[in-house]
């Protein structure tokens, strides 16, 4: 937990940067929620006290706090904090006892219902005042590619998030380096991130919805969206994963296939936290699956090799 809060902290560091003191009081604002909801949770299920190194608040409310608009009224994350711990958390027992995303299950209830509000971006350097909502709203990439639209970013804008998007979602170069770190750490799955990542990547070349290249259809779809964010932030959650190698080999495929389809025939840019949230289901599946598909692996791979040895006897 400790590696995740300290990269989160480096994207809301850049976030206030882009944006402003505004984001302090989202994330404030947030952690108080969080902190109170989890104190009568508690309470409910017969727990004393908060255990001495869970940071799952903190992270929960970091998440909620980076993807959303940094725009987006004060009031909005604490009911999507009530939601993730109220609805996807303590119900199921509590820390790594929930089968779903926490952070995912408030996000994608936010998107569904008030889409007007989060998906309402502003510009870098926007002056939101602490309260205010006095800005001039602009699309975000992925709004922009879905409806047909050339991106007109320049490269180095898009390599430092210098573009409309979720808070924490768009300065790419932070993003990879905390991936990079995360993985080094072994804070993440390597077989989730590399295989959702390549199918993802299929998908795009394969349906290509921006016309200026096959690079520039990659790189754009990639960027777009919270898409890296969940990768690395959301799709390893520990308790919502497959167990084994090749169960999460197949929740990385599916991660990535079912956040490209709702992209294509969606109409709500949380795409990948629906994704998420239905392959959290299917993590047990992956297991029992995946199990069976490596036997069938190795039974073709000895199946070959008898024949291979079969027809060196025989010459």
């Amino acid at each position: 937990m400790s590696d995740i809060c300290i990269t989160l902290m480096v994207l809301f560091v850049v976030a206030v940067f882009y944006y402003g003191p505004r984001m302090i009081v989202t994330l404030s604002v947030c952690l108080i929620s969080a902190y109170i909801i989890e104190f009568f949770c508690l309470k409910l299920i017969g727990q004393k006290k908060h255990e001495k190194y869970d940071y799952s608040p903190v992270i929960t409310s970091l998440i909620m706090t980076l993807l959303l608009s940094p725009a987006v009224p004060v009031w909005i994350p604490v009911v999507g904090m009530f939601v993730a711990l109220c609805v996807a958390k303590f119900p199921f027992g509590g820390l790594g006892c929930n089968i779903f995303n926490p952070a995912a299950v408030g996000l994608g209830f936010l998107g569904i219902c008030w889409p007007e509000l989060v998906f309402k971006y502003c510009e870098p350097y926007s002056d939101l005042g602490l309260f205010a909502m006095d800005f001039v709203p602009k699309d975000s990439l992925l709004h922009t590619i879905s409806n047909g639209g050339t991106p007109g970013i320049q490269f180095m804008n898009v390599i430092l998030g210098n573009f409309p998007g979720p808070a924490g979602a768009t300065p790419i170069l932070i993003l990879v380096a905390c991936g990079i770190y995360l993985l080094l750490r072994k804070t993440i799955s390597f077989s989730i991130t590399f295989t959702l990542f390549i199918t993802s990547s299929f998908f795009a070349l394969v349906h290509q919805r921006v016309r200026t290249g096959t690079l520039d259809s990659l790189v754009y779809e990639t960027i777009a969206g919270i898409l890296i964010f969940g990768t690395i932030f959301m799709a390893s959650d520990p308790s919502t994963i497959p167990r084994t190698i090749s169960g999460r080999l197949i929740f990385g495929v599916l991660l990535g296939a079912f956040t490209m389809l709702f992209r294509y025939f969606g109409i709500n840019e949380f795409g990948f936290i629906y994704a998420l949230l239905i392959t959290n289901a299917l993590s047990d599946f992956c297991d029992v699956y995946g199990k069976k598909l490596k036997k069938l692996f190795f039974d073709i791979l000895n199946l070959a090799r008898m024949k291979i040895k079969q027809f060196n006897l025989n010459e």
